[in-house]
């Protein structure tokens, strides 16, 4: 990982939260907010260079989700601290001098200030529903072992903004970053059998497609941008997307909506 530690216990608290969020964070950093792979990676980083003197005080809260809403507003406040600082996020305050192009800038700069805010206000819904569904899909891998490659090669192609490492997928599939390596390396071998994700769905049924569905879904992407990843129609994926919450996922998505809100 990019975030460097002294050289401690990888058993540490704050060695445990970075793996558990500084992945999603990076990521939702550059997908929602946009920002440039390098500023999103120093601000996961400030993030938890600004926790570590608070680490102990953390390590005693006694709900898991009082650590990552503590992470996460760490987190906004130095994004919209970044978007202010380069200019991006601007004050829409300022007195009007009778000029009509003011209140159009002030409308403008309204509406740039709202959107901005909406971002950092759903952060925590989107990580949380993030989480929840890495446990749902963490099992679905042990009932259907063939959803297991769409998932790894689909994520490591995944074009910027997106990054995924190959730690975020060890994290996903919940094994180690040597073994998420040797496992990638083979489901290429064996998406390259397959002309396109249809072949490969024929061949192993809609529930090898499923793993990729739901995860597209829980990082954030729409149903017509998982459509053309997949190759099918919106209206498709659709109802992929409810057949496969029927196949008996312990944590589908709507459990996960609900226990995050």
């Amino acid at each position: 990982m990019f975030f460097s530690l002294k050289k401690t216990d990888p058993t540490t608290e704050l060695e445990k939260l970075y793996s558990k969020y500084g992945p999603h964070i990076l990521n939702y950093l550059t997908y929602h907010f946009a920002f440039p792979t390098q500023i999103a990676e120093e601000l996961t980083q400030d993030t938890f260079s600004k926790i570590m003197p608070h680490i102990d005080m953390i390590s005693s809260l006694e709900h898991e989700h009082q650590k990552r809403a503590y992470i996460i507003t760490t987190a906004k406040r130095l994004a919209l601290n970044e978007i202010q600082n380069s200019k991006t996020l601007v004050s829409y305050t300022e007195s009007d001098d009778g000029n009509g192009d003011n209140d159009q800038t002030s409308s403008e700069n309204y509406l740039i200030n709202k959107r901005f805010i909406e971002i950092a206000s759903s952060m925590e819904d989107i990580l949380c529903l993030q989480l929840c569904m890495e446990k749902a899909l963490a099992k679905y891998k042990k009932d259907y072992p063939d959803a297991l490659c769409p998932l790894l090669v689909t994520l490591s192609n995944l074009q910027p903004p997106i990054r995924i490492t190959i730690e975020d997928l060890a994290g996903i599939i919940s094994e180690t970053v040597p073994k998420t390596q040797r496992l990638l390396k083979q489901c290429r071998r064996k998406m390259n059998r397959y002309n396109n994700y249809a072949e490969y769905q024929n061949q192993h049924g809609l529930e090898s497609m499923c793993w990729l569905i739901i995860q597209l879904r829980a990082m954030g992407f729409k149903l017509n941008q998982i459509g053309e990843i997949i190759g099918k129609t919106e209206g498709a994926i659709r109802q992929d997307v409810s057949r496969c919450l029927t196949k008996g996922l312990p944590h589908n998505e709507r459990y996960c909506i609900t226990n995050c809100k």
